[in-house]
């Protein structure tokens, strides 16, 4: 498998657990380093910050996240995803980045639209 190919591979996965199976600490222990910057200031700055965001909003009863598409520019990995914390309210669009280095996440950033169902 090409390195661009391991790439993709792994950051499907990551997408998959986060998102899919909502195992927020397992996606980022797993796939992004311990240094990892977080850009969303909702999130904080650091790995662990955004464990907890993500857990935070994962753990709600209602909330559901609907991958749209996975793909990979250079070392970049872009998730777009709907996302609904709680039944029947409006959501939002999430188009998250990712930036890879050595097979791990080193950064992460994201443009949220919210009303979106």
């Amino acid at each position: 498998m090409s390195k661009p190919q391991e790439s993709a591979t792994l950051f499907r996965a990551f997408a998959d657990r986060l998102l899919v199976h909502k195992d927020a600490r397992g996606a980022y222990e797993t796939f992004a380093a311990a240094d990892m910057v977080q850009r969303n200031p909702p999130f904080g700055a650091t790995r662990d910050s955004t464990i907890a965001q993500w857990e935070k909003m994962t753990g709600l009863p209602g909330s559901r996240f609907v991958i749209e598409t996975v793909a990979m520019d250079g070392d970049v990995g872009v998730v777009h995803f709907r996302g609904q914390l709680k039944a029947g309210e409006a959501g939002a669009v999430i188009t998250q980045h990712d930036r890879l280095r050595c097979g791990k996440i080193v950064e992460e950033w994201a443009e949220f639209s919210v009303g979106a169902k």
